[in-house]
């Protein structure tokens, strides 16, 4: 990090959970730092790369309905599904989930 404090764990990951809170404004987020890091390692996974599971992060985080409804990764990991479908039907979707 850029103030020379360590960084610890998978930094996928980390930035994952740094996506999250930036992007739903959350200062903390639900249920604890272990369930947060396991599901976000699951999200990677299902996604395929990092990349499309911060573009999910971010279509979540726009959405009128679940914009203000995340505030783990674990709820998020869980309403994938439905998140990328709800963003199919819009012609700026970049989203592919496998």
């Amino acid at each position: 990090k850029a103030n020379g404090e360590a960084e610890y764990g998978n930094p996928n990951i980390n930035e994952i959970i740094k996506t999250l809170k930036e992007e739903f404004e959350l200062g903390l987020l639900d249920g604890s730092d272990k369930e947060n890091r396991q599901y976000a390692k699951l999200m990677i996974t299902k996604c395929g790369s990092l990349e499309v599971a911060i573009k999910v992060i971010k279509v979540a985080a726009l959405d009128d309905y679940w914009g203000d409804k995340i505030a783990s990764v674990k709820k998020l990991y869980y309403h994938m599904a439905e998140i990328v479908q709800k963003a199919k039907g819009k012609k700026d979707n970049v989203l592919v989930i496998r």
